[in-house]
């Protein structure tokens, strides 16, 4: 059995066509809205450890240590309006204190985890569209249990329709994003997951759960829940909502090679 010290030194990214995004990484942050329209565009930060006492827990601190420039040095005040807390990680949600114009920003924390380099996320802003976005329609889903050297991978697997120009230009680098809500006999979860194409080429696929060391959702087998998709636009506002009731029923599958 690894030790927790070797663990925290394995770094693992699992890239599945229905599988939820995993990392085992000792830190990790990604901006996940990588692209927005101009204007008050919502921007949505996640943060990763391995160590779960030391995901985030005071939002005013996160906050403080995000930056936002243009190519030109100039800083963009942030707030965040609010935070979803998952396995090992937590979602922030960022709102410019001034419209965004078009053009390439860079997204910065100011301090971080002794293990962590510093890191620039790079942000791009385009002209507003009149892009609109509909309900998502749910066309499937299927319950998966994967076994990982790092631990479990339990996902509701989400096959959706088309849903427009955005959507359409999806891939698995450049992901766009559903906001969904999980709710359960304890309550309702709530985070952001990647929409990609599914294998088909047409439809698109959209994992609930969670990969082998992290992850927006937890799943019990056997258990109901509402699940609650709303598309998110360019412009990071949610879409109306879809909700479905569905069981987490997997069958158990082989280890995943390593």
């Amino acid at each position: 059995m690894r030790t927790a010290a070797a663990i925290a030194a394995v770094v693992v990214t699992l890239i599945a066509s229905h599988a939820a995004h995993a990392k085992c990484a000792a830190y990790a942050e990604t901006l996940l809205t990588s692209e927005v329209v101009a204007g008050s565009a919502t921007l949505v930060f996640e943060i990763y450890t391995i160590d779960p006492d030391e995901v985030p827990s005071a939002l005013d601190k996160v906050a403080a240590q995000l930056d936002l420039y243009t190519l030109q040095g100039k800083k963009v005040p942030l707030e965040v309006r609010a935070a979803h807390h998952g396995m090992r990680q937590v979602q922030l949600e960022l709102v410019p204190r001034a419209p965004l114009a078009p053009g390439e920003y860079r997204l910065v924390r100011a301090t971080r985890p002794a293990n962590a380099q510093r890191q620039s996320h790079p942000l791009k802003v385009i002209a507003p569209a009149p892009l609109t976005v509909a309900a998502p329609t749910i066309t499937a889903a299927a319950s998966s249990h994967e076994e990982y050297g790092c631990g479990p991978g339990d996902t509701i697997d989400l096959t959706l329709a088309p849903a427009g120009p955005w959507f359409a230009a999806a891939t698995y680098e450049h992901p766009r994003y559903a906001f969904v809500t999980v709710t359960d006999d304890h309550g309702p979860t709530s985070g952001y997951t990647r929409v990609v194409p599914s294998d088909d080429g047409q439809t698109l696929a959209l994992s609930v759960g969670h990969g082998m060391c992290s992850g927006e959702f937890t799943l019990v087998a056997g258990t109901s829940y509402r699940i609650t998709v709303q598309l998110i636009g360019p412009d990071g506002a949610r879409g109306p909502a879809t909700t479905r009731a569905i069981v987490y029923a997997p069958a158990l599958s082989a280890p995943a090679p390593r």
